[in-house]
């Protein structure tokens, strides 16, 4: 699983980084949109990325706004980690079929929110896949079953070497973002290099 993940401060506008991560096979897209956007702009942003998307099998996923999720009726929203707290709170708003990310670093708050949030998967912000195949053994020993997403830099040289000790860490999936005009090459060889490995 990988996830794109906008980026509010690239050159490229939301719409383009979208569309580049979609052109190369990028099966989810988490929209971030610029902390100085407006509704109507928020919304702009999420309508041009659905025109691209019609009829295709692709995960849309927006930022810490459930409104403009029940608004544009993606597929779900992610909550950073000042907002996860909130979870239980935005599943019911959101209902039992909308996709939510939480952003945690601590064992007790995840097994809580997949409990009482029924989340979908964990962010974990942790810069060290030492420290997080530790943490993911922790929660696995928990018997806390929710898919695990580590983050790349965008500034990370991604080998299959480095995504090979990533799926070996436990994570099942991976979240990236890049403020760079390559998005699309970048993202290419991330899939590249997981397809590998799988086979």
């Amino acid at each position: 699983m990988l996830i794109y993940s906008t980026d509010p401060e690239s050159k490229l506008t939301i719409g383009s980084q979208a569309h580049m991560a979609f052109e190369s096979g990028c099966k989810w897209i988490q929209l971030n949109m610029p902390q100085c956007s407006d509704a109507v702009q928020r919304k702009n942003y999420v309508d041009e990325v659905m025109r691209f998307c019609k009829g295709s099998d692709i995960i849309l996923t927006i930022g810490n706004d459930s409104d403009l999720v029940m608004e544009t009726r993606v597929h779900g929203v992610h909550l950073d980690a000042a907002s996860t707290p909130n979870a239980p709170v935005i599943r019911q708003q959101l209902g039992p079929h909308a996709i939510i990310g939480i952003t945690s670093s601590s064992v007790c708050e995840i097994k809580e929110l997949k409990l009482k949030a029924d989340a979908d998967y964990a962010l974990l912000p942790l810069k060290s896949l030492e420290d997080a195949a530790k943490f993911i053994a922790e929660l696995r020993a928990g018997s806390v079953t929710i898919p695990v997403v580590l983050r790349i830099e965008s500034d990370t040289c991604v080998t299959n070497g480095l995504i090979h000790e990533i799926l070996d860490s436990g994570a099942n999936g991976l979240l990236y973002s890049s403020k760079s005009d390559n998005v699309g090459l970048e993202i290419q060889n991330i899939l590249d290099a997981t397809n590998s490995i799988k086979e």
